[in-house]
């Protein structure tokens, strides 16, 4: 698992978008559980999951 550093780095590395790149870190980068990352972004958690699971793609 990557530090928060890493991660970071990875995704401004990324062609990922925001909202992606938002979903990605509040949950692995700040722990988040994914209901709380999705009320933090206003966002049901049906759409929090369809943008983690497009990002691994291109995150490698």
């Amino acid at each position: 698992m990557p530090t928060k550093a890493q991660l970071s780095a990875m995704l401004d590395a990324s062609t990922l978008s925001e909202a992606q790149r938002e979903a990605v870190f509040l949950v692995y980068g700040m722990g988040r559980t994914r209901v709380r990352a999705s009320l933090d972004m206003g966002v049901s958690l049906s759409c929090l999951n369809k943008l983690i699971a497009s990002s691994y793609d291109k995150l490698g």
